[in-house]
């Protein structure tokens, strides 16, 4: 299967001071905008283990995020991620992703790529209740990135819970509410707290061989 996501947002971010108290303030607002390309190959499941549920699924996947910060000097952000690895389904709603993703932050001084392993744990969209024909769907995901190898280990942790209202065929309404933890050698921990609100359109191909 070879699924694409394209999403358009607008939202606020929750974020420390610059006197680096604990008074915390929600910031003027962002744009961001998110492409996603992902393609399962369920090889290993059909043929090696005759499609059992336990068994995993190759997957590549790569991502581009960009946010246009109104804050400052209003930055602009690009960030690109490879991620190849293996995928496990255990239940029909529940999805696990184990690979190694490479990232790049790109209009940066330092964009050199970061490679690292990461691990996923998503709840994939699940109807919620039914109004007026127009389903909604709640969706969780929980996203682990650990620089390796490297001079210092960096981890990034993003915890997103998100609702989204289908409009008209692959356009939805979606809110989100995400949380970011980064923890970068020689920086501080930081942590972040955004919400959005925007349009997804999802582009999905399914081609099944025997």
């Amino acid at each position: 299967s070879w699924d694409n996501v394209f999403e358009l947002r607008y939202g606020r971010q929750r974020l420390e001071t610059e006197t680096g108290s604990d008074i915390h303030e929600w910031g003027e607002s962002s744009d961001l905008i998110t492409f996603r390309s992902s393609y399962t190959m369920q090889h290993i499941r059909n043929h090696l283990l005759d499609g059992a549920w336990y068994g995993p699924s190759l997957f590549a996947e790569y991502t581009i995020e960009s946010e246009f910060d109104h804050q400052g000097d209003g930055a602009h952000f690009l960030e690109m991620t490879g991620t190849a690895g293996l995928r496990l389904k255990p239940i029909t709603w529940l999805q696990l992703h184990a690979g190694a993703g490479v990232r790049s932050r790109l209009l940066e001084e330092d964009s050199a790529a970061e490679p690292g392993l990461t691990f996923r744990a998503e709840v994939t969209r699940t109807r919620f209740f039914q109004h007026v024909n127009a389903p909604v769907y709640l969706a969780a995901l929980v996203d682990y990135f650990l620089s390796w190898p490297g001079e210092g280990e960096t981890h990034k942790l993003i915890a997103e819970g998100r609702i989204e209202i289908e409009l008209l065929g692959p356009l939805r309404l979606a809110a989100s509410l995400r949380f970011f933890l980064y923890d970068e050698p020689g920086a501080p921990l930081a942590t972040a707290v955004d919400s959005t609100l925007g349009l997804t359109v999802a582009m999905g191909h399914r081609l099944q061989m025997y």
